[in-house]
């Protein structure tokens, strides 16, 4: 299982990472949103984030991951996409691709196994 980030540390901070794109095409962003919507949910928290791109909007990036079995992807993804237009990684697009943008929710020993591996 791989974990998806748009985010690197560097130099004790997080920044985006190096090669992410931004998307214009209204049809491959409605694509990866309705995969990032699928799948189970892995973790989730209450409480929401600050807009690391824009700190000065109020708190409203969610917490948590989703998985389909072979990715686990945090729930600001999506955030990303939609107010920024943040593409994932490409390996993580090229996989949504491969499965018609359809997330499977996987069995429970799955999404077990998902928790286990964003615990370390």
């Amino acid at each position: 299982m791989r974990i998806a980030s748009i985010w690197q540390m560097c130099d004790g901070s997080l920044e985006l990472r190096p090669g992410l794109e931004r998307s214009r095409d209204p049809d491959l962003v409605a694509n990866v949103l309705a995969f990032l919507a699928g799948g189970g949910i892995v973790m989730r928290a209450s409480g929401l984030r600050e807009d690391r791109l824009d700190p000065g909007r109020p708190p409203r990036v969610p917490l948590g991951y989703r998985s389909d079995g072979q990715w686990v992807w945090p729930l600001e993804l999506t955030y990303y996409l939609k107010e920024h237009g943040i593409l994932p990684e490409g390996e993580f697009l090229d996989h949504m691709r491969a499965r018609g943008f359809a997330s499977p929710t996987p069995p429970a020993d799955e999404l077990a196994a998902a928790a286990r591996l964003l615990r370390g």
